[in-house]
């Protein structure tokens, strides 16, 4: 098992926090910026209404570069917060909702490796279980597991 991995397990605790750092992000991963930062660059570039949800282009120790509508821009670190796991989100991953499960249970198969994920926001995933709140350690335990991106399926 990666280091990679193995962090993402033992250090759950992290993961309820609000506060970003570096060594949580990849480039590819999605990052809420904080709605006080946010609105007045927005409204700056006419972009009112768009969905706070923007993909990792660029990280360094202090900022992290975003993708904005095509834009590249960057924030502080401390701008950014983690997006909360929801069931809108993750159908958008390409989880399909389990009918007849006790608990709303969400399901995705990839190669050998198969996501459950149930309400109590418990990941089992190859017998293992994982705690996740957010989508970016969903992404990184997705990647870690199968050596692709967890993306946003195109309709």
């Amino acid at each position: 098992m990666n280091l990679h991995l193995n962090n993402l397990i033992t250090k759950v605790k992290q993961d309820k926090k609000i506060k970003m750092e570096a060594k949580e992000l990849r480039l590819g991963n999605y990052v809420s910026v904080i709605s006080d930062v946010l609105d007045p660059f927005l409204n700056d570039h006419g972009l009112e209404g768009i969905d706070n949800a923007f993909k990792v282009v660029g990280i360094d120790s202090f900022h992290v570069n975003v993708s904005i509508d095509g834009l590249e821009c960057e924030f502080y670190l401390y701008e950014y917060k983690p997006i909360l796991l929801t069931e809108e989100r993750l159908i958008k991953f390409g989880f399909e909702r389990i009918r007849g499960a006790k608990k709303m249970t969400w399901k995705k198969t990839v190669n050998s490796n198969v996501f459950t994920y149930d309400e109590d926001r418990y990941f089992r995933v190859n017998g293992m279980f994982v705690i996740c709140h957010h989508i970016h350690t969903l992404q990184n335990l997705y990647f870690d597991l199968t050596n692709e991106e967890l993306t946003i399926k195109q309709d």
